[in-house]
């Protein structure tokens, strides 16, 4: 029998329930292109403290980059350092793709949609697998952050950090695209990745991406043409299975050697 999905909440003060996007979606016309973002060559950098205010605080996207999560303010290093917002590849392109809210500017002008997927493609590997996973997480209703500090690609969060631990890790699995097939990673990484996963009282889940095989993705025309697939792996422990256990200790007592 299955087990059931549990969250487990955070302690401490709660804060009011954030609305899932920056923008309302019942205006969204109105709403379009409210944020402008910088290319760095490794991530897009919001520097206006009021967008990276709502963006934060509406969805959680991104991440400050002198403190441990939200931006604070005022907040500046010792060297002068003022506090801004970055936002990964995946999340840049989802609030410009998916929701139509950020402006992204390189080399003195702003990026087109095509240009972005060029871009981020070409600067991180496996943007476009990661990219889909993302994108089919954010759709299902959940709050997606780095996984990176656990092993993995992304974390799923119910509502958001701030109300709940995170209920699944996840390990973005691409298939069918030269290259980067999901069936490399190794029974000995696969076991560590699962150990962590477990201490930190989460599921790790498989998110396998299929890539289409008549399709180019130099575009992101070539999105709805991706399938995704969600396994949950867990480590069989004997002493949490008894009856099997017995069961294969009787059947082994039986087979005799000489």
């Amino acid at each position: 029998m299955a087990k059931p999905l549990v969250f487990k909440p955070k302690k401490g003060k709660r804060k009011p329930l954030p609305l899932p996007f920056p923008i309302d979606i019942e205006e969204f016309e109105s709403h379009a292109n409210n944020f402008e973002g910088t290319f760095n060559g490794n991530c897009v950098v919001i520097t206006n403290k009021d967008s990276m205010i709502t963006l934060y605080s509406r969805g959680y996207f991104g991440k400050g980059n002198l403190s441990r999560s939200e931006p604070i303010f005022p907040l500046k290093s010792e060297t002068c350092v003022e506090e801004v917002l970055h936002l990964s590849l995946e999340e840049a392109y989802f609030l410009s793709y998916a929701l139509g809210c950020l402006l992204v500017e390189h080399q003195g002008h702003f990026l087109d949609l095509d240009e972005m997927w060029t871009l981020y493609s070409n600067t991180k590997q496996n943007f476009i697998p990661r990219y889909v996973a993302y994108h089919h997480f954010r759709s299902c209703g959940w709050v997606v952050r780095s996984g990176i500090k656990f092993g993995n690609d992304f974390l799923l969060y119910k509502t958001g950090p701030d109300f709940h631990h995170a209920s699944f890790s996840v390990r973005v699995m691409p298939i069918g695209n030269k290259g980067q097939n999901g069936n490399d990673i190794s029974w000995i990484e696969f076991s560590g990745i699962a150990r962590i996963t477990e201490s930190t009282s989460k599921e790790l889940l498989l998110c396998y991406v299929n890539f289409p095989s008549e399709v180019d993705t130099c575009s992101p025309a070539c999105l709805p043409h991706f399938q995704v697939n969600e396994i949950v792996g867990k480590r069989w422990v004997a002493s949490h299975h008894e009856e099997q256990t017995q069961s294969l200790k009787k059947s082994q007592s039986v087979q005799r050697f000489y």
